[in-house]
């Protein structure tokens, strides 16, 4: 990517690696106004974890440094420091270091500051000696997907303007789906009886939606699920919300349960597999609608991967509304297109 390719908030084609390690590398480089080594863009870090990597290690210096999100982050650079894209000062992590199968996974936002004469200023080189000593001693085993122990699936990062196509087939029909990321807050799905807007806040919760005249706000927003997604992981949530229609409002209560029962690598329709949790799901939602009383019942499971979200939905769909319905309706991932 390099320094023009960060300028240009290119990230994109190493997050398609990054994001299957639970990695991603923001938008942007980082500056600082305040410590730098000859320009603001050349930053000291100095606040590292406790890791053998850094043993030693006083500052080091990185020459246009991307921010690395991670829950495996491990150096920082000094709180004050800016990112270009953001123009928010912060406590940026450089660096994410973690245990992965049988191996580590080591992602560093800057390649500069290895090479040389830059590896000569500060603790450069004694942190390019740490990482030599650190892949010597590693143990080098064959690399099955099947069996290696990967038993979580990361927060996946997908960039505004995301696009994803699916197949949906409902009750023996199929058609596309198309699926946008428009911002950090929305999200459009598009399907050829019509389009949906789905609404969320900071935390990622989902507020409402809104689609062919009607409106749904929740009082409480639906939360996401809680990354790492780890084997048996349980979360309930429920809420009242207000359904609008045609100027009328109408009151209704949800509640949802969901599981991650276990681990598969999932083959999508453009032929890259995807290391997935396959959560079941289970949501009762009940609304009253004028004199008539219904009742959806949403079961069956979805499969998420952490590089692009969801992969696979299989779910069943009753309504009782004096009658029984039931639909079953599947989702396979066909294409994916990174925005950013």
């Amino acid at each position: 990517i390099g320094q023009r390719g960060l300028a240009a908030y290119v990230t994109a084609p190493i997050n398609t690696l990054a994001t299957e390690f639970g990695v991603y590398f923001a938008k942007g480089f980082l500056y600082s106004e305040e410590e730098f080594y000859g320009i603001y863009r050349n930053i000291y870090v100095k606040d590292f974890a406790n890791h053998s990597l850094f043993e030693g290690i006083d500052s080091v210096v990185m020459f246009t440094a991307a921010p690395v999100k991670s829950r495996w982050e491990a150096a920082w650079a000094p709180n004050g420091t800016y990112s270009s894209a953001a123009e928010k000062p912060g406590r940026y992590a450089v660096m994410a270091i973690g245990k992965w199968g049988n191996g580590t996974v080591l992602a560093i936002g800057d390649v500069t500051f290895l090479k040389e004469p830059y590896c000569h200023v500060a603790d450069n080189y004694r942190f390019i000696v740490n990482l030599a000593a650190l892949i010597a001693n590693v143990s080098r085993r064959p690399l099955n997907i099947s069996a290696v122990g990967i038993e979580q699936v990361e927060e996946p990062q997908i960039p505004v303007g995301t696009v994803k196509t699916y197949v949906e087939r409902v009750d023996g029909e199929e058609w596309l789906v198309r699926w946008v990321k428009v911002s950090e807050f929305e999200v459009r799905v598009e399907r050829p009886e019509g389009v949906t807007h789905y609404y969320y806040d900071e935390e990622g919760g989902l507020v409402g939606w809104e689609a062919d005249g009607l409106k749904c706000t929740y009082e409480k927003p639906l939360p996401k699920p809680p990354y790492p997604l780890t084997r048996g992981e349980v979360w309930r949530y429920s809420t009242s919300y207000v359904l609008t229609r045609g100027g009328e409002e109408f009151e209704g209560e949800l509640k949802g349960v969901e599981r991650v029962e276990d681990f598969e690598v999932v083959k999508a329709l453009d032929g890259k597999s995807y290391f997935c949790a396959r959560v079941a799901v289970r949501v009762v939602d009940k609304v009253r609608l004028g004199d008539l009383n219904l009742t959806t019942i949403v079961e069956g499971r979805y499969w998420v991967s952490s590089e692009v979200g969801t992969v696979k939905q299989e779910l069943t769909y009753t309504y009782y509304d004096g009658g029984i319905r039931v639909i079953t309706r599947s989702l396979l991932l066909k294409s994916v297109t990174r925005g950013g």
